[in-house]
């Protein structure tokens, strides 16, 4: 059954709603930055990346599904559509119940003038938000530090965050890299026991991957 993009046309007429329709638009794949997941693997050969589900699960309403049954149409077929320019979607997510973690992959559009060399700066700008939402709810037993993330022989710059809040501890690590104009996040968390890299572990390089 074919996908539909309702959560991408949502965040298309939110844009439009604000006042910012006047921003240009960038052409894309669909499936191509979604990635696929089949017999167990989540593959996204955009970002060169794949990940194990092995005793992870996924929401199946994280994205919207086509009401129509239409088996002949295969999703291994091109989805173009054109997005804002700077838009910023989630194409991956995954869960496990009983050890409460969690994963996630997002990315931005940041324009065509936007080179791999800047990366440092948006690892900094993450820290500075981080650490300024935590200043701003008074969360006193909080930290934000630098930190990196090797998936396979690549090591990813990033940050890793604490956090406790009636008494429950909260960790996050995310990796942050850009990839063809797009700023990618990959942020894993975990409660009570800090097994964020762990959860990287679950990640590889796809060895056919350009990336």
């Amino acid at each position: 059954m074919r996908k539909t993009l309702c959560i991408i046309l949502a965040l298309i007429l939110s844009l439009f709603a604000t006042g910012n329709a006047e921003l240009k638009t960038v052409t894309v794949k669909w499936l191509e930055l979604n990635g696929e997941e089949e017999n167990g693997v989540y593959e996204n050969k955009f970002l060169g990346l794949g990940f194990s589900m092995e005793g992870w699960s996924r929401d199946p309403d994280w994205m919207c599904k086509s009401d129509e049954e239409d088996s002949d149409k295969e999703d291994s077929e091109e989805t173009i559509i054109d997005m804002p320019e700077y838009f910023m979607i989630q194409v991956f997510e995954a869960f496990t119940s009983e050890e409460r973690k969690n994963v996630y992959i997002t990315i931005q559009h940041l324009g065509e003038n936007i080179g791999e060399d800047e990366n440092e700066f948006f690892v900094k700008e993450l820290m500075n938000n981080r650490k300024t939402f935590f200043s701003e709810r008074g969360y006193e037993n909080a930290r934000v530090e630098y930190a990196t993330v090797n998936i396979g022989e690549r090591e990813y710059q990033g940050m890793a965050s604490f956090l406790e809040i009636n008494g429950v501890s909260e960790y996050s690590r995310v990796a942050v890299f850009i990839q063809d104009h797009y700023l990618v996040r990959i942020e894993a968390l975990t409660k009570q026991e800090d097994k964020t890299e762990e959860i990287f572990q679950h990640f590889f390089e796809l060895k056919d991957s350009e990336v």
